[in-house]
């Protein structure tokens, strides 16, 4: 396990050496919500982006070194319950382009980081991302992630229904993999746990 508070950043994964920069997270994330792009674009993309020299020619280990990029930078661990129920459709809580003020504003305002200028580690960028303090971004994916209650007044209801219209994001859920699926309520769980 890498802290870091004592150890530099992985710049590489087995050997291969990566561009770790945060800017290249944030496009491989767009990249695998790009629904114009085929599976196949998506793979040559990232791996275009994601791996300065040398890459892996295997595809579970390109699958694995994503993966490590992607949710390397945090260390709880989250377990999925198992259900017999039916799968309820998974909300997306973010999306870089579509919050990229929320996200700037708060970066500059909390951390003093111009995120134009700024030169730092995807797992840096991920950390910091999650332990925001309530800003405009905090409060967009609560919205995003508030359900609407059988108790709720019908004045609740409709505000939330209307936030909700504000703020969703363009989603399919079925057509999301369960790996996507998993970074994102990995994320938003470990985000939960610094509000």
């Amino acid at each position: 396990m890498i802290n870091v508070m004592l150890d530099e950043l992985p710049e590489e994964w087995e050997g291969y050496q990566l561009n770790t920069s945060f800017r290249v997270g944030m496009q491989i994330m767009l990249i695998e919500e790009d629904k114009e792009l085929s599976k196949g674009e998506k793979v040559y993309i990232i791996m275009e982006l994601l791996f300065k020299n040398d890459r892996p020619e295997n595809v579970r280990d390109i699958e694995q070194c994503l993966d490590w990029f992607i949710n390397g930078w945090h260390h709880d661990n989250f377990t999925r319950k198992k259900s017999k129920k039916k799968k309820k459709k998974t909300v997306r809580q973010m999306d870089f382009d579509r919050d990229q003020w929320r996200i700037y504003s708060a970066f500059l305002s909390q951390y003093r980081i111009n995120l134009a200028e700024a030169d730092m580690h995807w797992w840096e960028f991920m950390g910091l991302l999650s332990c925001l303090e309530e800003c405009a971004y905090t409060k967009v994916i609560e919205i995003r992630n508030k359900k609407i209650e059988p108790g709720m007044s019908q004045k609740e209801k409709q505000a939330i229904k209307q936030a909700h219209e504000i703020y969703a994001l363009e989603e399919d859920a079925d057509e999301q993999t369960p790996q996507e699926r998993m970074r994102y309520e990995n994320f938003m769980k470990y985000r939960k746990r610094y509000d």
